[in-house]
């Protein structure tokens, strides 16, 4: 199973199909100035733990290409579980896909890859969120 943290509203993504990933949107909000003092703080240092436990993902080979956390990714999830309330308290929903289909993979590493979509892939995968 393969997780997903998107904004489906954003329109920084090139492709109608496939919403911008978490970090994108987070980094959005932080950039407009969008969180408190106190939220951007624990914000830089969510980032922080994220830049070093969490490879870069190298999508460079195709632009198309979106990144998945693994099922079993369980400190990163958890993680990014709090990411998703800091964004959504700021009123921008944030939508959770699930799938066993991400498409073609390009990289992969113990928490996450990067694929490029099939057709598909987020047309049925789409799960209610349950907080």
């Amino acid at each position: 199973m393969f997780i997903r943290f998107a904004v489906p509203s954003d329109p920084c993504r090139p492709e109608r199909r496939t919403a911008t990933g978490i970090f994108h949107a987070a980094y959005r909000l932080a950039h407009a100035a969008r969180f408190e003092a106190g939220e951007r703080a624990w914000f830089d240092d969510e980032m922080a733990w994220f830049e070093a436990y969490l490879p870069a993902a190298r999508t460079s080979r195709d632009w198309r290409a979106v990144c998945w956390f693994r099922g079993d990714a369980g400190e990163a999830i958890s993680r990014i579980w709090r990411v998703v309330a800091l964004v959504e308290r700021e009123g921008v929903p944030v939508v959770v896909y699930r799938t066993t289909r991400p498409g073609v993979v390009i990289y992969q590493d113990r928490w996450q890859i990067a694929a490029v979509p099939w057709r598909d892939t987020f047309g049925d995968s789409r799960a209610p969120r349950v907080a």
